[in-house]
């Protein structure tokens, strides 16, 4: 019996290859689909979670408050986390770390490439679980210069050879003695890119070592481990309420590791927003093909009702039918689910690339088979039970008679259709939105100009800024160059401004732009609204942006001190975008101190790019001829800032184009076999003088209203959708018409194309073989 049933599906399947073939093309796409979504959530969600306790390691957050600013930052002071753990029973334990950029490593004659290293406290490999597979695990730190480095530097420096107990010069100032190695530290981690490890008593002399144990700076990054079960908003009140003599810092709060990335520092949801729009997305895909399987087998259904009746008029049962038809729909979706792993593993190194993530497809990895098993059981469960049970209830009179499916089927179909196409519309409309957001992003004015720009750290260049600066500018190819501390579209540090003349509430916070050079607003053209730029002075000298002197309450700021009569604000400049426009533009300010500057930048004649890079190269290698000289476009570093954004929204577009496809395809089916039905209508219609557009109309036009009333529920709810998703920029654009007129047309156009080619086919042939057609 069963070798019969198998062989009739098959012969079903081959008989009706076009249905067949939609259902499982359609079924096919979407769980490769949803697979690589699942993979790409299931990797977001992953960060930090490979640490043992990782549940319960918070990091702390500082957060400085005053009238008109709210600044919160992942730092503390160095006394800040054993003080906790001494005050506090459920803090079982501590780690602390800062990073600190090093230039290079040296062994032999083979040199590093840069590095990302840590100062940490000793127990930094019990307290995390990066795994140490080589050397010293139980001590690495037992004298000051030890060291711990990954495989990745360990092969680039010793190649085969052994590196445990080899010392190497850092920066040829230094010896490191090499104690173990860690396995690479792995990209879902809030501590990607380390590369060493090295204790705090590396560098005794440094300004980190000096503060490690008192309360002056916020330097550190502290996590404290709390013991299970712990509430941690009242441990946080109550580390608040016992330590509250750090300057500026009204209060803390302690945020989970495994949150870090995906929640602002003050808790909120970020990139959690995007990871629960992505599995709905994953969730309206496969909801989406199971309508189009609802909708042709039940539409398709009168075409089983003589086997099915003669099957119950000898004997059959209804629950044997159903677990028969069933067990049929259980192998097509296996064929799909074969197809879709093939699409998966073909398809994962593009995926990859269009994601920016490095997830490795497994074939005998269980979470994944697990995946496409729960898949299979959803899509059995929504597209498979309905038509099997529509099926097996059908009386055997009517299926002999050829009865039509039951009442009402015909307009649940229209219902599912009208479903799958409001979840279509409405991912279309927000693929324009998102796409008008990141058009919007690039185009607005930064107020700066950060084309043509390019930097590049100084290293020993520092000490010799204004001989390197006079023969820069001498280049043909070079219009400007200034130096600053950071790159001025991510300035993370703070300064604190506890007095200052004409204060009348309290001191404050604010984001800085520190060592500025005096020809940095000319260079980057930044827009100078009252005073004077900065002089050549010894003094401290303070230039504020508009948001600075509205929340200090300022109005005549120009000449006034700060802190010290000798601090003086010499200027004003326009509001500028200093960090990414997810975040509004907060108080900051330039402070002119003429020494150690970080980072050069060059403006660059039109077209003579690559002849001031030539320039600023040859001038590097004269006074850091150890280094390795490397640079950075304004242009790149805004790509990267926004580099998550811009991945997101294609892989939305792409996903969305899916749906739509899939939509496309089953309405496609639907088409066809309306067209089939309708073979002995058309041909009589023609016969009686219908025109080509009057079967095109009769065909399509019940499809056409359809999609128009999918578009007029679709509307409201994509626009309520993504207002409140673009409420993670704070500049963000606004949803007009416009962008729902386009997503209307796209819908439109693609149901004419999916529609009409079918309906044109149809109304175009030989009227007299229609008529002939049994």
């Amino acid at each position: 019996m069963y070798y019969n049933n198998l062989k009739l599906l098959f012969r079903n399947l081959r008989r009706n290859g076009l249905y067949s073939g939609i259902n499982i093309v359609g079924l096919a796409i979407s769980l490769a689909a949803c697979v690589f979504i699942t993979l790409w959530v299931r990797d977001e969600l992953s960060y930090d979670r490979f640490h043992k306790d990782a549940d319960n390691i918070y990091m702390t957050v500082a957060h400085f408050k005053s009238e008109d600013l709210n600044l919160s930052a992942e730092v503390s002071s160095g006394l800040f986390a054993p003080t906790a753990k001494q005050d506090f029973a459920l803090v079982e334990d501590y780690c602390r770390l800062r990073i600190w950029g090093a230039g290079y490593l040296k062994y032999n004659d083979v040199k590093s490439s840069r590095l990302s290293c840590y100062y940490a406290d000793p127990n930094f490999f019990d307290f995390f679980n990066f795994p140490i597979v080589k050397g010293n695990k139980e001590m690495p730190f037992q004298n000051p210069n030890d060291v711990v480095i990954d495989e990745r530097l360990a092969r680039e420096l010793f190649g085969d050879e052994d590196p445990i107990d080899k010392i190497i010069a850092l920066d040829n100032r230094r010896e490191l003695h090499v104690t173990a190695v860690m396995e690479e530290v792995p990209s879902n981690t809030y501590l990607s890119r380390v590369n060493l490890i090295s204790s705090y008593a590396l560098d005794t002399a440094s300004y980190y070592n000096k503060i490690l144990n008192t309360w002056n700076g916020c330097e550190f990054l502290s996590f404290l481990k709390l013991k299970p079960g712990t509430e941690v908003k009242s441990l946080a009140k109550q580390v608040t309420d016992k330590q509250t003599t750090l300057q500026g810092i009204r209060s803390f709060s302690l945020q989970p590791l495994v949150n870090m990335h995906l929640y602002t520092v003050d808790g909120e949801p970020a990139g959690i927003k995007t990871v629960r729009l992505f599995q709905w997305i994953a969730l309206i895909i496969l909801v989406i093909a199971c309508i189009n399987y609802v909708n042709l087998i039940t539409a398709r259904a009168s075409k089983r009702h003589r086997e099915i009746g003669l099957k119950k008029i000898i004997g059959a049962q209804k629950t044997g039918l159903f677990m028969q038809l069933i067990g049929e729909a259980v192998i097509l979706f296996a064929i799909a689910g074969i197809i879709a792993v093939l699409l998966n593993i073909t398809l994962m190194p593009a995926y990859n690339q269009l994601s920016g993530k490095n997830i490795v497809f497994g074939l005998f990895d269980g979470n994944i088979w697990l995946t496409y098993f729960m898949m299979l059981v959803a899509i059995i469960g929504m597209a498979g039970i309905y038509p099997a049970y529509l099926l097996a209830s059908f009386k055997p009179t009517n299926m002999l008679r050829s009865v039509n499916a039951k009442k009402g089927t015909g307009l649940f179909r229209k219902v599912l259709v009208v479903t799958q196409f409001v979840a279509s519309v409405a991912l279309i409309t927000g693929t324009v939105a998102l796409q008008g957001q990141m058009k919007y992003v690039r185009e607005k004015d930064q107020g700066y100009d950060r084309e043509q720009v390019f930097t590049c750290s100084l290293g020993a260049m520092r000490r010799h800024l204004n001989a390197v600066k006079t023969e820069l500018q001498q280049e043909t190819s070079i219009s400007g160059v200034t130096a600053a501390a950071a790159n001025i579209m991510d300035l993370s540090s703070t300064h604190g401004f506890e007095t200052w003349e004409g204060k009348t509430g309290e001191g404050m916070m604010m984001y800085t732009q520190e060592r500025v050079d005096t020809s940095y607003i000319r260079v980057m053209r930044l827009s100078l609204v009252d005073g004077t730029n900065f002089t050549t002075t010894p003094e401290t000298q303070y230039i504020l942006n508009e948001s600075a002197v509205k929340a200090m309450g300022l109005t005549d700021p120009v000449g006034k001190w700060v802190n010290n009569t000798d601090q003086k604000i010499v200027g004003v400049v326009k509001d500028f975008h200093f960090k990414s426009m997810h975040q509004k533009i907060e108080p900051l300010v330039l402070i002119y101190q003429p020494r150690y500057f970080g980072l050069l930048y060059v403006r660059t004649m039109p077209g003579k790019a690559q002849d001031a890079v030539a320039a600023v190269e040859k001038i590097w290698k004269q006074y850091n001829p150890d280094y390795t000289f490397s640079y950075e476009f304004l242009d790149d570093s805004f790509d990267r800032m926004y580099k998550s954004d811009i991945r997101s929204g294609r892989l939305f577009g792409v996903f969305s184009l899916i749906a739509v496809l899939i939509s496309c395809l089953g309405l496609f089916g639907l088409v066809v076999y309306t067209a089939e039905l309708k073979t002995k209508e058309i041909g009589i219609r023609k016969v009686l003088g219908a025109s080509t557009t009057d079967i095109i109309g009769l065909l399509s036009g019940n499809f056409l209203i359809l999609i128009g009333i999918a578009i007029l529920i679709a509307f409201p709810l994509a626009y309520y959708w993504l207002d409140n998703m673009l409420q993670s920029f704070a500049y963000r654009i606004s949803l007009g018409w416009q962008m729902f007129a386009v997503a209307g047309s796209i819908t439109i156009a693609l149901t004419l194309l999916t529609v009409g080619w079918q309906a044109i086919k149809a109304a175009t042939a030989d009227p007299v073989k229609s008529i002939k057609t049994e």
